[in-house]
């Protein structure tokens, strides 16, 4: 199941979706797919970033 990336639910794929960066991200509504249009990289953890701490 994925999870979407605005709020954190679970939700089936290919309901309500939005691409950013060649991926395809899920939504549990369009609420929370119109909040990820506007600025989809507050959402999107960048891969090229490494986190601090031991994990």
């Amino acid at each position: 199941m994925a999870k979407d990336p605005v709020c954190g639910m679970g939700v089936k794929e290919g309901q309500i979706c939005s691409t950013y960066e060649d991926k395809k991200y899920c939504f549990c509504s369009k609420t929370c797919k119109e909040s990820f249009d506007k600025d989809p990289a507050k959402y999107v953890k960048s891969e090229g970033k490494k986190k601090s701490g031991c994990c």
